[in-house]
């Protein structure tokens, strides 16, 4: 289908809406900035300029005739949930093939939107078994694994709840990793068997910014490298958090440890 002049504010807001779901959701830049180029050729548009960052979106879209539309959209929330990164990039590459109007990519958008994620309770144990996992891999006991996942666990309630108190990164990774190194070094004074390292090696496995480095790698090898700059400096941002928060539990009950000792 062509689009005509009345439709193209519409066509405009659902395309920010797909290309700012992509980056809420963890989807590389140029990935964003491709997705929404081969829509526009699809529909023969003139052009289709896009600057996208991950907080921030700009797209105009151009007509034959030389009129231009441009909206931006701004990204607060960002989480990583790669099955509707999946599901975002099969409807982009459904719209370039069939070119669906309007009505019909906003009622597949409500569709995706609505989908149900992981309950909360699954996401939590999913926390504790990686951290358990993790404190198992680096060397600790199965007593120091079941410890892991008691400590890791509640990380992610923590975690929720900073995320809606809308706390930034480098806070929100610094109370989590104050907590969880906290209560390993806790545990430790309750049952010195323990070896509170172990612990809170398995515990930070669950903070570390794996995907936002990759991320920011990738968007340096595709020339994005303002987007990469961002990314890079958000990781380092929360590795910073990380270890402050490790730093101020070690600095208040390593010395307890040692009297206990």
């Amino acid at each position: 289908m062509q689009l005509t002049e009345g439709e193209m504010p519409q066509f405009t807001e659902l395309l920010l809406e797909i290309s700012g779901g992509l980056l809420a959701y963890g989807a590389e830049v140029y990935r964003v900035e491709e997705s929404l180029q081969y829509i526009g050729a699809a529909y023969g548009l003139a052009g289709a300029d896009v600057f996208a960052i991950p907080s921030h979106v700009i797209l105009t879209l151009r007509l034959a005739d030389g009129s231009a539309h441009t909206q931006s959209k701004r990204i607060f929330d960002r989480a990583t949930d790669l099955d509707k990164v999946d599901r975002l990039n099969a409807l982009c590459r459904r719209i370039c093939r069939d070119r669906p109007g309007c009505a019909e990519i906003r009622r597949e958008l409500d569709e995706l939107r609505a989908r149900p994620t992981y309950p909360l309770l699954w996401q939590v144990v999913s926390y504790g078994v990686a951290a358990c996992a993790f404190a198992l891999f680096f060397g600790g006991s199965p007593w120091d694994a079941a410890c892991a996942f008691l400590v890791g666990a509640p990380l992610k309630l923590l975690a929720e709840g900073m995320r809606r108190l809308r706390g930034n990164a480098f806070f929100s990774n610094l109370v989590c990793a104050l907590f969880g190194a906290a209560s390993a070094h806790l545990l430790a004074l309750a049952f010195p068997a323990l070896h509170p390292d172990a612990i809170i090696i398995g515990m930070l496995m669950t903070l570390v910014p794996g995907i936002v480095f990759t991320n920011a790698m990738r968007d340096f090898m595709a020339g994005d490298c303002i987007a990469g700059m961002i990314k890079l400096t958000e990781a380092i941002l929360i590795g910073a958090g990380i270890a402050v928060g490790v730093s101020v539990s070690l600095a208040v009950l390593r010395p307890l440890l040692g009297v206990a000792a």
